[in-house]
């Protein structure tokens, strides 16, 4: 059985067309999610120096502590 050529043309077209809309919704998603980001660290007053750490009792000592 042979495939006609348009319908390879249709399902690529379809498949092209389905890839495009599926990076936009990435592209908007990222973006909305740096600026949820940014907003969230404007909000904040204690300036960020790093991610905090609660220390455990079963840590090595660093050097600096011996």
């Amino acid at each position: 059985m042979v495939v006609k050529g348009w319908v390879t043309a249709v399902t690529l077209g379809f498949g092209v067309l389905v890839a495009i809309v599926v990076v936009i919704a990435y592209l908007r998603l990222y973006t909305r999610q740096r600026q949820d980001g940014t907003v969230e660290q404007a909000r904040d007053s204690r300036p960020r120096s790093g991610p905090d750490r609660r220390s455990d009792p079963n840590d090595p000592p660093d050097q600096a502590d011996q």
